[in-house]
Parts: structure tokens; sequence; C-alpha cells
């Protein structure tokens, strides 16, 4: 009996043992079946927020490349008004130089003709009243008197029409110093127009540089930016000239002041 008792009493916890072990194993495995599951969904949770970061980033460099075309359509826009404005406001003041010299050279004309007009008149007045005195008298010396004011009358034409010669010739001169005034303006318009264009190219060169990723691209970027940035040191050497002949072709014409008195009396001037 007591043997029995024994023997019961050893075997029974190892069948214990024996039981639960199946249960432990379970267990585990649901342990890490669950671990399993939130690693699963810790990397879905990181992917979706990396996606969402690179979005973000994403849209941020896009609203920045819309804002900067933006800018630059605005500033390319304002560039554009101003040189049309620049341009209008030029041709406005051309056509006021040219009437301008057009009614000096017409009031000159106008007082060359009134001078030739009123000296034939006077000397056909005094050339008849001459002929009257002669009728008369007859005095031999008259007609050396005659004679001389003759030639003083053709002395005077001829001088008036060298001067009206000399006025066609400033005429001509002025209308060629306004022609090259207008050649120097619209070169300078289209160096202005030029330069702008080759520093929005140097400002797009600089960035490609600082984004190059090899020692290659960078060389051949700087190369490149080298060389915009010598043409366009030339180009604004060249506009800072013709800039200058504009400026000199604004003083304009010199202005022929005729006085009230010289518009009547064209032989008192």
């Amino acid at each position: 009996m007591c043997m029995l008792k024994l023997d019961f009493q050893r075997s029974g916890p190892q069948s214990s043992a024996t039981q639960s072990e199946p249960h432990f194993m379970a267990q585990e495995n649901r342990e890490n079946s669950v671990l399993f599951s939130l690693r699963e969904l810790r990397d879905i949770e990181q992917t979706r927020v990396r996606d969402e970061e690179e979005e973000r980033l994403q849209q941020q460099a896009s609203e920045r490349q819309r804002i900067e075309d933006e800018k630059r359509r605005v500033e390319e826009e304002r560039l554009r008004v101003e040189r049309e404005e620049q341009m209008r406001v030029e041709e406005a003041e051309r056509r006021r130089r040219e009437e301008e010299l057009r009614l000096q050279e017409a009031a000159q004309r106008e007082q060359l003709a009134a001078q030739h007009r009123l000296e034939q008149q006077r000397l056909e007045a005094e050339m008849q009243l001459r002929r009257d005195e002669i009728a008369k008298k007859r005095p031999t010396w008259l007609i050396g008197v005659a004679g001389a004011l003759l030639v003083a009358g053709c002395v005077a034409a001829f001088f008036g029409y060298r001067s009206y010669e000399e006025n066609q010739q400033t005429k001509a001169e002025l209308l060629e110093a306004q022609k090259a005034a207008e050649d120097a303006r619209q070169e300078l318009l289209a160096l202005t127009a030029e330069i702008e264009r080759m520093e929005q190219s140097i400002d797009e060169a600089e960035k490609r540089l600082a984004s190059a990723a090899t020692a290659e691209e960078r060389e051949a970027v700087q190369k490149e930016l080298t060389d915009l940035r010598e043409q366009a040191s030339q180009k604004k050497a060249a506009r800072k000239r013709v800039r200058k002949t504009v400026d000199d072709s604004k003083s304009g014409p010199r202005k022929i002041n005729i006085s009230e008195a010289c518009r009547k009396n064209p032989l008192d001037c």
C-alpha cells in the first residue's frame, strides 16, 4: 500500500508538467504573433509618415518653384512695360524735336525770303529813282552809282543764297544726328534686353553649380558661368558707350530764337 502511494506521488508532478507544456507553447506563439503584428503596424506607420513627409516636401518645392516663376513673370512684365514706356517717350521726344526743327527751318526760309523780297524791292526802288533822276539830269556819275548799286544787289543776293545753302546743310546734319541718336537708342534697348537675359542665365547657372553632384559637372557649369559673366561684362561696357551717345544726343538741336522785330523787318536783324 505504501509503495503504491509513493509511486503515485512520484508520477503525479511529471504528468502535470507534461500536460502544461502544450499550453505554454500556444501562449508563446500567440505572443510572437502579436509582436509580429505590432512590427508590421509600426512599419506601415513609418512608411505612411515617410510618404507624407516626401509629399509635403514635394509640395513645398512645387510651391517655391511656382512663386519663383510668378516673380520672374512679374519682373519680365515690368521690364517689358518699362521698355515700351521708354520707347514711347523717346518716340514722342523725337517727333517733338523733328517738329521743332521743321518750324525753325520754315522760319529761317521765311526770313530769308522776306529779306530777299525786301532787298529786291529796295533795289528796284533805288534803280527806278536813279533812272528818274538820270532821265531828268542824265549826269554821267549817276551811271556809276547805279552800277555800284546793281553790284551791291548782286552781292547781297549771292550771300543770301549762300546763307540758305548753309541752312540746308545744317538741316541735313541735324537730321543725320537725330537718326544716329535714334539708332543708338534702339541699340541701347536691345543691349539692355540681352543683358537681362544673360543675367537670368547666370542665375540659373549659379543654381546648377550649387546643386552639381560631380566634379565634372561642377567644372562644366563653372566654365559656362565664366563665359556668361565675360559676355555680360562686354555687353555692359558696350551699353555704357551707347548710353553716353544717347545722353549726348538728348541736348537736342540748338534752338534759334527769332524776335518779333526780326519777323516784321528782317533787314534790321
